[in-house]
Formats: C-alpha cells, sequence, structure tokens
C-alpha cells in the first residue's frame, strides 16, 4: 500500500526542517493548492523544487477558480516536464473562469493538447456520495481520485464504491485526517471524519485490498505528520 503524505507548500527554510524525513519515509507528498483560499507558494513550483532537492514523488493540485485556459496549461506542462507523479485538478472555492465548467472539462483540455496526453491527472472523490453518483464521476477522463469523507473506522460501509473505482483500474487514496494533542483545535474546522495516532495503523491496516493507499494528512503538526508516518513504518 502506498504511502503518501500531505504537505502544505511554505517557505523553504520552512520545508527543509521536516522534509528530509518525511521524503525518506513516505512513497509521495501530496501538496494542496492555497488551501481555504490562501496563498501559498504554488504547488507545482514546490513539487519541482521537492523532488529536485530530495528525490521525492510529488503530486501537486491546481485550482481552477485560479485560473485561465493558458495557466492551467502552463502548469500541466511544468508538471509533466518535472516529472509529476500526476496532477490534481479541483474547482477551488469561488466562481471557476467561464471557459471551463468542471474539473472533468479541465481535464479534457488537458489530454487533448499536443505533448500533455499521458500526463496522468487526478480529481477529488467524496465518498459522502451514493454509489451510483461515485459511478458516474469516476468513468471522467482521471487516472486517480484523493478521496475524502471516508468512515476510517468502518471502510466496509463505503467498500462497493472503493471497489468500483479499482475495478476500473483506476487508482484510490483516501485521506487519512489524523488529530494530535498539537492540531485538535485546528482539526474541529475540518469537518471530516479524523482519528488518533494510535489508531492510525489499524485503520490503514483495514484499508488492505480497499484501496490502492493512504494520504496521511496531519493538519498544522509537522512533527506529528513525522510521528504518523513513522508509525506506518514500524515493522
Amino acid at each position: 500500500m502506498k504511502i503518501i503524505a500531505e504537505v502544505t507548500p511554505g517557505r523553504v527554510h520552512g520545508l527543509q526542517g521536516y522534509l528530509p524525513e518525511v521524503a525518506e519515509l513516505a512513497d509521495a507528498v501530496d501538496i494542496p493548492e492555497s488551501p481555504l483560499g490562501i496563498p501559498h507558494p504554488n504547488s507545482v513550483a514546490t513539487a519541482a523544487y521537492l523532488k529536485a532537492r530530495y528525490g521525492c514523488e510529488v503530486i501537486p493540485h491546481v485550482r481552477l477558480v485560479d485560473l485561465n485556459k493558458v495557466s492551467l496549461l502552463s502548469l500541466a506542462y511544468a508538471a509533466k516536464a518535472f516529472g509529476a507523479y500526476g496532477l490534481v485538478i479541483l474547482t477551488g472555492e469561488g466562481r471557476a473562469p467561464t471557459w471551463v465548467g468542471s474539473s472533468e472539462e479541465a481535464a479534457l483540455i488537458i489530454k487533448g493538447t499536443k505533448g500533455l496526453r499521458d500526463l496522468r491527472l487526478g480529481a477529488i472523490l467524496s465518498l459522502r456520495y451514493p454509489p451510483d453518483k461515485i459511478v458516474k464521476r469516476v468513468k471522467g477522463p482521471f487516472s486517480f481520485f484523493l478521496a475524502t469523507r471516508l468512515d476510517p473506522r468502518n471502510p466496509e460501509e463505503q467498500g462497493e464504491s472503493l471497489r468500483h473505482v479499482r475495478s476500473l483500474g483506476k487508482e484510490v487514496y483516501p485521506y487519512v485526517i489524523v488529530a494530535t494533542k498539537d492540531n485538535r483545535d485546528v482539526i474541529s474546522y475540518v469537518k471530516q471524519p479524523f482519528i488518533t495516532e494510535g489508531e492510525l495503523r489499524d485503520v490503514v491496516e483495514g484499508l488492505e485490498g480497499l484501496v490502492d493507499g493512504v494520504v496521511v494528512s496531519v493538519p498544522h503538526d509537522r512533527e506529528g505528520l513525522k510521528r504518523c508516518l513513522r508509525i506506518l513504518r514500524r515493522s
């Protein structure tokens, strides 16, 4: 099972303080773009830096609400040139530009552009929706999905949806959000299911066979992220 670490872009000197160990422990690094609409260093640029500096696999995001067609394609070309594992397309908060209506349409634009047809594209998949809506979603032009709203203590509830995604030859990586003593105040604003560090290993082991891997998210606690990755790598 692939272990992906969620890393929010930040200042270089801050990343250098904990990225070497994260890159060593994780199979890949997931890099959101301006979470909650708060400006951060661009995720594709951050991904290029992390891959060049630490040699880690990188998965940057783009938000359509921030882009026009030219800037979307420029970022897609950059993601491919720097060897990203894939590019995740989100709509983002607010109104998307008039030239595109959805992440699916943006993906088709990328896939129809010379030099980008083999770029792996990902999207967010909410597991709160019923299986029939999820089936419609995963038929789109995406190679992989980062899944939200996983029920970490009862994943079989969503097993039908997860198995369907994989039956189509597409990968699915649910977010596993971890609360620690240092981020509990922040976690309360996430409005998604979360677990404790003590539950992490059992939860991830319980997902074996249902998913291709997990995205470990420990918001606002870099030391907590390292602890969680150590837990999962412990033999």
